[in-house]
């Protein structure tokens, strides 16, 4: 597995000091060895994986908007772009959305339409790779890792895709892109991937992968997308945990409202919860969740998915035990304009909904964990006592290992009761909300103190202010002297 050693290696240290001035180069990431839970930068210290769904963009942007897109989403603190190498789905709907379609410059991915030979044409600009090798190198300049999927595999795995030719696409893939550090490697594609063949297909991409970079499958970091529907499984986790390949787990809550498919109900907090208690130890993260702006269901006849229900997801996913989440915009990962037909009843130019409050809020949910120190933080559901409610308003609760603080997301503002023989000292506690990143006191008024100080001698009842829809309660061990929740 992709380990990271415990503290920063002097000489790196002092190459990255050196070169502060300027821009500063990236790391690679693995898992923490510090706490395997989690991914870590090559210097031992926390990644916060905060990734973008960003399907079509190799495929539907132009150069111009390629940049104009990477430089909001790290100007919005996200860490992580995703998005499938040849375009993602053969078919949206009643639209044909293959990999034979070309990308704006004209030109299509492969000879035709064959996995196994990639269209490359000498010259900086002069097939579809080159794009591909744009964008990855503005990831690159701008300190964003990229989370790259060499095919959909829902359409073409195991036809076309067989494993003689999984094993060819990844070998070409790392050829081209396996020294390049700031890759994750996403295998898989909203397929099943829960059967014999299709395992071995995936076996030998990873083999190629690290055959085409000369290297071993340890030295690339590794996930795999899933499916998030019905009954199927919605993590790796559940029958690819023990591949060497696999360095974290890679989950699909779906585009359902808390998790209720029809008479199926996979909430997020549920898979997370599952990953966690996995052996040996690995990160999940959740690779794709609530779209904001998609029909509840994809159903017409349901109201569309709103920045309130991408919060439950994003807080559910973390407080659960997840090392990262994945936001997603429906016009976005399409990159939805006029120049196409809309997928899943996109309706708004992409570049017009970039600055949603969706998108700005899991900002301010990674301002908030990142407030408080990442290593050594348990999910731990036995803090709440009472009031710990049911789908939509199931409360989740994180803590330190060490009970210097706990945090407990609250989806709705019902009362909840938390038992605080679980931490240590006299409790400070604030109520944060996840819409604004600011603090609030009892009375629902603005404050950058906290609301009340509790002894930690039993329950206690908290019943969340105001009239928002959902409040995060932070509560800190008052002599650590952590500062302001988010700050």
């Amino acid at each position: 597995m992709n380990r990271i050693p415990d503290v920063v290696v002097t000489a790196l240290a002092l190459c990255f000091l050196t070169l502060a001035a300027s821009a500063a180069p990236m790391q690679r990431l693995g898992v923490s060895r510090q706490d395997p839970h989690c991914l870590a930068y090559e210097d031992g210290t926390p990644f916060f994986y905060l990734g973008d769904t960003a399907w079509e963009l190799f495929r539907r942007t132009t150069r111009t908007e390629a940049d104009r897109y990477l430089q909001k989403r790290k100007d919005q603190g996200f860490t992580v772009i995703m998005a499938c190498g040849p375009g993602a789905e053969k078919m949206s709907g009643q639209l044909n959305t293959g990999v034979h379609l070309p990308n704006r410059y004209g030109f299509t991915p492969f000879v035709d339409e064959d996995f196994k030979t990639p269209r490359v044409v000498p010259g900086p600009e002069n097939d579809y790779w080159d794009h591909v090798d744009y964008v990855i190198d503005q990831c690159e300049q701008l300190g964003l890792y990229v989370a790259l999927l060499p095919c959909w595999a829902r359409d073409y795995v195991p036809n076309p895709i067989d494993a003689p030719t999984a094993y060819e696409i990844g070998r070409w893939y790392g050829r081209r892109y396996g020294d390049r550090i700031h890759i994750i490697w996403v295998l898989g594609g909203d397929n099943q991937g829960n059967n014999p063949t299709e395992i071995e297909i995936f076996d030998r991409m990873a083999e190629g992968l690290a055959a085409g970079a000369g290297k071993d499958h340890s030295e690339l970091l590794m996930t795999y997308h899933c499916n998030g529907w019905q009954d199927d499984p919605h993590s790796s986790g559940y029958y690819l945990h023990d591949k060497p390949w696999l360095d974290f787990n890679g989950a699909q809550s779906g585009h359902y409202r808390d998790g209720l498919q029809g008479p199926y109900f996979n909430p997020p907090y549920e898979t997370m919860a599952d990953d966690y208690a996995r052996e040996p130890v690995k990160p999940s993260v959740n690779l794709e969740a609530t779209y904001d702006g998609i029909y509840d269901g994809f159903r017409t006849s349901n109201p569309r998915l709103n920045a309130h229900d991408v919060r439950k997801t994003a807080y559910w996913t973390m407080f659960a035990g997840g090392a990262g989440y994945t936001y997603g915009n429906n016009n976005v990962w399409q990159f939805y304009s006029a120049l196409y037909e809309p997928r899943f009843h996109a309706d708004t130019p992409w570049d017009r909904v970039m600055d949603n409050a969706s998108a700005q809020q899991m900002t301010i949910m990674k301002r908030l964990l990142l407030s408080r120190p990442c290593f050594g933080r348990v999910p731990d559901q036995t803090l709440i006592v009472a009031g710990v409610g049911t789908r939509g308003d199931y409360k989740t609760a994180v803590r330190a290992q060490d009970g210097s603080y706990a945090l407990i997301y609250a989806p709705t503002r019902q009362t909840f009761s938390l038992d605080l023989t679980k931490l240590s000292g006299t409790v400070n506690a604030w109520w944060y909300n996840p819409r604004d990143g600011l603090c609030y006191d009892q009375g629902a008024a603005v404050t950058t103190k906290p609301f009340a100080q509790y002894p930690t001698n039993g329950p206690v009842e908290f019943s969340p202010p105001g009239d928002n829809p959902d409040w995060v309660l932070v509560l800190d061990d008052a002599a650590k002297g952590f500062s302001a929740p988010g700050r």
